[in-house]
């Protein structure tokens, strides 16, 4: 799997991250996060990346967010994009996370143990995240489905719901509105 310093290259060298949230093809996925948190006085961006879901909620007017992520280059980023909020570079499973509406987009399947990291969570608190249908050299795990989702998180997470955004014919990623467990 792909370590930090493989993180920092592609988000200094990739494109794809030089770029505005509006101009990605996560940008959907993103708003519809977006909107289930956005009323909420404080969020963790658990594996922030570089920054373009939390530039985004400040964009809309969030007040209060702390970002973790273990790629250093990712957090500097993030910073640039959304100054106001806190970033800290962090292994994710070394966090001492408090309470709070955890969002993660496209994390979980990059993580070996996600369930240990959920884990690791306030229960009670809403975590909204969203992970792919297909798969990727750093990715431990692919998401075929609802009820496969389900099935998977079930001893971690109560799920409220699970949407589907379609990328082209074959590849969604799902975004999941949950509490806690």
């Amino acid at each position: 799997m792909f370590n930090k310093e493989s993180y920092d290259n592609i988000y200094k060298t990739k494109a794809t991250y030089q770029r505005h949230y509006t101009g990605l093809r996560f940008f959907p996925v993103w708003r519809y996060v977006a909107s289930l948190v956005i009323d909420s006085p404080f969020v963790i961006d658990i594996g922030c990346g570089c920054g373009h879901l939390s530039h985004l909620l400040y964009d809309m007017g969030l007040n209060d967010l702390i970002g973790y992520d273990f790629s250093k280059e990712g957090i500097k980023r993030s910073r640039e994009k959304a100054p106001v909020f806190k970033f800290i570079q962090s292994d994710l499973m070394e966090v001492d996370f408090v309470k709070a509406v955890y969002v993660s987009t496209e994390v979980f399947e990059h993580i070996e143990d996600d369930k240990a990291l959920i884990s690791k969570l306030v229960r009670g608190c809403q975590l909204v995240f969203s992970v792919p249908n297909y798969r990727a050299p750093n990715h431990y795990r692919t998401y075929n489905g609802e009820a496969y989702i389900r099935e998977y998180y079930k001893d971690v997470l109560n799920i409220k719901s699970v949407k589907e955004f379609k990328q082209n014919e074959k590849d969604s990623i799902f975004v999941i509105d949950s509490v806690v467990l």
